[in-house]
């Protein structure tokens, strides 16, 4: 699915004036819970999800330019911070029955994914343990080779091979764990408080509302 006319108004709501680092004040916050608000301008709910996947809202991928948008997003606000994903549509196209199946699917996708991106943290647990392992197993063939005396070159060769190799198992362990592992599970951080983040379907834009609404008091 390319970037629908709905989800490039969406970009342009939540990242205006982009100059290097996105200042965090272009993010509306809702005015109750204090969250900052997500926004998506839709032209249709079909929008949502990948159009190219045939299976049911709530088994569906959502489009690729909305994950991208999302993710943007997410760097953006510090996980501090929590969110909230607003969707508004055009007057008259609303429908509570599409609303709740976009919910659900959208529910369901940020659990996958989570589930998914967990699977790859196990992963690189096991393979941190066998670069570990490795890397000790060298270090105590290093130890018993010091141990023997000759004086042949390739001898010495083996020797010191088993130390470089020693120490790159044990380098590639711990950028597993100091760089991979940390970058992983900051994605899950980030997919969980999609989870938690209410989705909201308003009548209006709320970024209008207080506008609106002072407007009125007037």
């Amino acid at each position: 699915m390319t970037a629908g006319p709905g989800h490039a108004d969406a970009a342009r709501t939540c990242r205006p004036q982009q100059a290097g680092r996105v200042e965090l004040e272009v993010y509306q916050k809702d005015p109750v819970s204090g969250a900052f608000l997500v926004e998506i301008a839709l032209e249709t709910y079909e929008e949502v999800f990948n159009e190219w996947d045939p299976a049911p809202y709530k088994r569906r991928d959502i489009a690729p330019d909305l994950r991208a948008y999302l993710e943007d997003c997410a760097k953006d606000i510090p996980l501090r911070h929590a969110l909230k994903l607003v969707f508004s549509l055009p007057a008259g196209r609303q429908d509570p029955a599409k609303e709740e199946h976009v919910r659900a699917g959208l529910r369901n996708y940020f659990g996958l994914e989570i589930k998914t991106i967990r699977r790859r943290v196990r992963r690189l647990h096991r393979q941190m343990l066998a670069y570990l392992l490795l890397a000790v197993i060298l270090l105590v063939l290093t130890s018993l080779a010091g141990r023997v005396r000759a004086s042949s070159i390739g001898f010495e060769i083996l020797r010191e091979g088993l130390t470089i190799g020693a120490w790159v198992f044990a380098w590639e362990s711990l950028s597993v764990f100091a760089f991979s592992r940390r970058r992983v599970i900051r994605e899950v951080k980030r997919w969980t408080r999609y989870l938690q983040a209410p989705i909201e379907f308003p009548s209006q834009p709320l970024s209008s509302q207080p506008e609106e609404s002072s407007a009125a008091s007037r």
